[in-house]
């Protein structure tokens, strides 16, 4: 019986081709990641030198999109230079409309909503915008005291500089000038001297003076010489007590005040029992 032998069989290695290939290397092992062959100055990042194998590499994304708690197709995308901010603002809170923001305790006003609108422009949310608000109303009190004390302190230094001045005529010289502006200021004219500071200025209480001292010796004013230095009265003495009241001199002077025009009314109502035309 004739011994049967199997045919040989003959092993040979696989190269890939380099005319294909232009002589890539094909890794031994498909998870291995190499961060130096990659593109577009990637290979220069040197956070991905911590990586030698792909699973590492989608490890550590899938852990930081985790992390960050948000999917990347939802977050938050800041416009480029052209793009539209509207969606950014409506994202991070800003209320629909300029008119949606709500400020409670102020009243509705031209200038009120001139600042909602440009809160809406500026993106800033009903948080935003209440706080800036408010910065805004305490930055303009205190400009407004500091106004109001600069104000005073100069009607002082007034005041001594004609006591200064007129010497024992101080009382009498006092008397024309408001004799004088009793008799012609309008309502309006007395506002707009208390408002500004104006009718307790040196200057213009010397005008007054002098005139009322010329319309005395006319006898075009009530009362007479003999009655110049006597107490003007009970309406003086209300005046008076009313010009020592310190949230009725801040009514008088500052024009914004809500009671501004009722002081104003009551300061020309004296001013009128205390001077009779």
């Amino acid at each position: 019986m004739e011994e049967t032998t199997a045919p040989e069989t003959t092993t040979q290695s696989f190269e890939p081709s380099t005319a294909l290939g232009g002589g890539f290397d094909m890794p031994s092992n498909p998870m291995t990641f190499d961060p130096t062959s990659l593109p577009d100055g990637l290979d220069r990042e040197p956070s991905l030198r911590n990586f030698d194998s792909v699973d590492k590499l989608a490890k550590s994304y899938v852990h930081a999109v985790k992390k960050m708690g948000v999917p990347p197709d939802q977050m938050l995308k800041i416009p480029q230079e052209g793009e539209s901010w509207d969606d950014f603002y409506t994202a991070m809170g800003r209320p629909e409309s300029p008119m949606a923001y709500n400020f409670e305790g102020m009243n509705d006003s031209e200038e009120l909503n001139d600042f909602r609108q440009a809160a809406f422009e500026l993106g800033l949310t009903q948080n935003q915008a209440h706080s800036h608000l408010e910065k805004v109303a305490e930055n303009a009190g205190n400009q407004q005291q500091m106004q109001n004390e600069a104000m005073e302190k100069a009607e002082m230094e007034g005041f001594k500089a004609l006591q200064k001045e007129w010497g024992g005529d101080y009382d009498k010289n006092m008397d024309f000038a408001r004799r004088a502006f009793g008799r012609y200021a309008s309502p309006e004219a007395l506002e707009l001297m208390e408002t500004t500071g104006l009718g307790n200025h040196p200057e213009i209480l010397k005008i007054f003076s002098k005139i009322g001292e010329q319309l005395s010796e006319e006898q075009l004013l009530p009362g007479n010489a003999s009655g110049f230095g006597q107490s003007p009265g009970d309406a003086e003495a209300s005046l008076r007590e009313r010009m020592n009241d310190p949230e009725f001199r801040n009514a008088l002077i500052n024009a914004h005040h809500p009671n501004h025009k009722e002081a104003v009314a009551e300061k020309s109502r004296l001013y009128g029992r205390i001077y009779p035309t």
